[in-house]
């Protein structure tokens, strides 16, 4: 058997070499111009798979503004607040609460701050925490309050509420004034006081009940009052209707009681009275303008009088025979004082209005017999609420 000789075989297989690299390139090359890869199988035939895509890029999504408006839309320009609810005046007893409440629009929302003012504190301060829509006051003296609203365009204030406080007696009803707040003690020195009022018309029945009308200095913080007014009762069933004038707790007129002009005087007359100190002498008048007549009265200072308050007052007076006992006071209907006036080192003056200290008068129960409403343009009205029933009492201040 022939052999091949060994270097053909060598040969073959070089020629073979040679001849797959160069179909490897040839395919190399045009795998290079396709967009896919190449795989090669057992069968040497070649198969083409599609290139794998990256995964699409996700666009941005815009996010929404702080404030919540649409991109793109501007924020609405500030607005100077409108007051679209103003606080209203009251009048509250001594140590009782009432709430104010104001209101007011704006962009943005408005800010609130309450400020409050009254004779012991003259000036405009801040009411600490007060930041809402509604306050809650407890005040010990007359007050103004107000509302301030604000925004970055700018402040408001709301209307001015006066918060009237009233105190108790159990024999007046009406106003009185020591110059300052309530507990401060007196801070003027009162030498005269007057008022205008018309004489009330009282309803009788067949019990005997009395009522009078009159301005004075002295009485709420000590036990002389000079005064002079006008009286309306009911006796036997009919009404009397009288002028007068007193030194109360000065014996050196008439023991210290009332003494009687002696004029006559009817409901209806229009009456002004006054009561001042002059060169040491109380000058007292009462002057019916409906009736046409003046009546003039004086008596000396003993040292007794001290000018620590002035009073605008309806009483329920004293009956005292055989013993002292607080009378039933008239159905008076109500009674208006206006043209207020107190002197002070001299010179005539309208009280300040946050001054003065509204006075509701008590019944023998506990219950209010007459009230007193709040000062307006320097007047105020005392009106009757029901009967008291008499019993043992005494001057009240």
């Amino acid at each position: 058997m022939l052999r091949r000789p060994r270097y053909h075989y060598r040969l073959f297989a070089t020629v073979l070499a040679v001849s797959f690299l160069a179909t490897l390139t040839t395919v190399s090359a045009q795998a290079a111009t396709h967009s896919s890869r190449t795989t090669w199988k057992k069968s040497g035939v070649v198969s083409h798979v599609p290139t794998k895509r990256p995964a699409p890029t996700k666009k941005p999504v815009a996010k929404k503004p702080a404030s919540g408006n649409k991109a793109g839309v501007a924020s609405a320009p500030a607005a100077i607040p409108v007051v679209t609810n103003q606080p209203g005046n009251a009048v509250v007893q001594m140590g009782y609460s009432t709430t104010l409440r104001a209101q007011a629009t704006g962009t943005p929302r408005p800010t609130v701050q309450w400020f409050a003012k009254s004779q012991s504190v003259p000036k405009w301060e801040v009411v600490l925490g007060a930041t809402g829509n509604s306050l809650v006051v407890t005040p010990m003296e007359t007050t103004d309050y107000r509302a301030v609203f604000s925004t970055p365009a700018g402040s408001v204030s709301s209307l001015v509420a006066t918060i009237q406080v009233m105190g108790y007696s159990n024999s007046w009803s009406g106003e009185v004034t020591t110059g300052g707040a309530l507990g401060q003690g007196p801070t003027q020195n009162f030498t005269g006081a007057s008022a205008t009022w018309v004489v009330p018309s009282v309803t009788c029945t067949a019990s005997n009940t009395y009522s009078l009308q009159w301005v004075g200095v002295d009485g709420w913080t000590n036990n002389v009052v000079e005064q002079d007014g006008t009286e309306a009762d009911c006796i036997g069933g009919s009404p009397f209707y009288t002028a007068w004038y007193e030194m109360w707790g000065n014996p050196a007129l008439n023991h210290g009681y009332q003494v009687d002009f002696g004029q006559n005087l009817s409901a209806g007359d229009v009456v002004n009275a006054s009561t001042a100190l002059s060169n040491g002498v109380w000058i007292f008048v009462v002057q019916d303008v409906t009736a046409g007549w003046t009546a003039t009265s004086s008596a000396q200072e003993v040292g007794t009088s001290q000018g620590a308050s002035a009073e605008f007052v309806v009483e329920r007076p004293l009956e005292c025979w055989p013993k002292c006992v607080a009378s039933t006071l008239s159905d008076l209907g109500s009674v208006s004082f206006s043209n207020l006036s107190v002197v002070v080192n001299g010179v005539a003056q309208a009280p300040a209005t946050d001054s003065l200290l509204g006075v509701d008068m008590l019944a023998d129960t506990g219950l209010v017999t007459a009230t007193t409403g709040a000062v307006a343009d320097n007047a105020f009205t005392a009106t009757y609420v029901g009967p008291t029933s008499a019993s043992d009492g005494s001057p009240s201040g």
